[in-house]
């Protein structure tokens, strides 16, 4: 019994606790603030300002509200106290300027009501000069390491950019980068010389693109670039070029010298993408073709049966349904594997639209764990079901994005070979 508990605990620890209801939630309040800014700039007076929030809160609902405190008065409020206190701002916002006799801007409606006595939500508010707000905004969008962007204003900056993009029938290019062997280079040289790595990589990036395109650091050892009004052609000659500065680039440090080189994947909207999700993933996936393949190169997105070209993979694997609770772990046989997902059989029927961790074991004793969602369920022999699932890429782990690639890579040089 105690040999079970064991089992069960060491299975557990293969996955992980995952919420896809928080990353929807995550996506829309990211939307969302991009819709509160542009009607916040492009918003004349506070009357047409607040009619334009309400018919945002309509559409969303308290999701919405909170979002508006949190873009106006930087107030992170649970969504039911972020609701009665936006209905009690714009009652508010009516009654004060009748009052004053003129219509006030939002912020300081939103000022007043919330630094009253009754609620004490803002104590002491003060003035502060633009100057000294934007420093205080670019802590929270500016990497300090790298001098780039950082993560947090990834989503808000590709949904504008998209935008821009649709409204001008123009092509908006993405690039993935990632610093290759970053691992080692800290294993060998220690932390402190990876930063440094870091921080010159940055400031190459920051000096080799265009003024038009945005560069940010995706996180770690990750980077994007974005380059609006770009087609495939010049996004791939551009990158390649950035790829060989990378190369050439000589570090010296403390008697050390060493090269670094970087692996990219390229995908360009709307030629590959119709979505910013779709198009994060075409780059996501390209860059781990570009690592696969051996790394120092720049792989494009391509819609080709070749992707989905299913390679075989008998491995043993552990699968779990995502969100639900009481779920339990079932044995499973992988069958074949490609970019997209893998088939695999198991004696549990797992309906089509399921979301499920996969755990694949390998020799060396590092499974490698993989997330998708069910699209087909076909019954086989010995009340067994065959399962194809799609894989959710932007959830996985790299470890698993690079062994997959490198199978991938690895059966197409077999067969080049052979």
């Amino acid at each position: 019994m105690q040999d079970e508990h064991a089992q069960d605990s060491l299975n557990n620890n293969l996955f992980i606790d995952y919420d896809f209801e928080k990353n929807a939630t995550d996506s829309l309040i990211a939307t969302l603030k991009v819709e509160v800014m542009e009607c916040i700039n492009q918003s004349t007076c506070n009357l047409t300002l607040l009619s334009e929030l309400n018919a945002i809160v309509e559409e969303y609902s308290d999701v919405a509200c909170q979002v508006i405190f949190q873009v106006i008065a930087d107030l992170h409020l649970d969504l039911d106290q972020a609701m009665i206190y936006w209905i009690n701002v714009t009652q508010h916002s009516l009654w004060l300027s009748e009052k004053v006799g003129r219509p006030l801007p939002l912020v300081a409606t939103i000022c007043d009501y919330l630094s009253h006595d009754k609620n004490k939500l803002i104590r002491k508010p003060k003035l502060t000069t633009l100057e000294h707000f934007d420093n205080l905004v670019n802590h929270s969008t500016i990497d300090r390491l790298t001098g780039l962007f950082n993560r947090n204003c990834f989503n808000d900056i590709l949904s504008h950019l998209l935008a821009l993009t649709q409204r001008e029938d123009t092509e908006l290019s993405l690039l993935f980068l990632d610093l290759d062997d970053f691992k080692l280079i800290n294993d060998t040289y220690g932390h402190q010389i990876g930063d440094i790595v870091l921080n010159k990589l940055g400031k190459l990036l920051s000096s080799s693109i265009r003024q038009s395109d945005i560069a940010l650091r995706y996180g770690g050892e990750e980077f994007v670039i974005l380059m609006p009004n770009t087609d495939h052609k010049d996004a791939l000659m551009l990158s390649n070029r950035i790829r060989q500065k990378v190369k050439n680039m000589l570090f010296v440090e403390d008697g050390i010298k060493f090269h670094i080189s970087i692996s990219g994947g390229l995908a360009v909207y709307p030629i590959h993408a119709k979505t910013a999700d779709e198009l994060i993933y075409s780059a996501d996936s390209a860059l781990y073709r570009a690592k696969g393949a051996g790394k120092n190169n720049i792989k494009i997105f391509k819609n080709e049966n070749r992707h989905y070209t299913r390679v075989p993979l008998v491995k043993n694997i552990k699968v779990k349904a995502i969100n639900f609770d009481g779920a339990t772990i079932q044995e499973g046989t992988c069958q074949n594997i490609c970019f997209g997902g893998l088939l695999f059989q198991t004696s549990q029927h797992y309906p089509i639209h399921d979301s499920i961790q996969i755990a694949i074991e390998f020799k060396d004793g590092n499974p490698i764990l993989v997330f998708g969602s069910v699209v087909r369920v076909k019954p086989v022999v010995d009340n067994y079901f065959a399962i194809a699932v799609s894989f959710s890429f932007g959830d996985m782990e790299k470890l698993a994005k690079n062994k997959i690639a490198k199978i991938i890579e690895k059966n197409e040089y077999n067969n080049i070979s052979t």
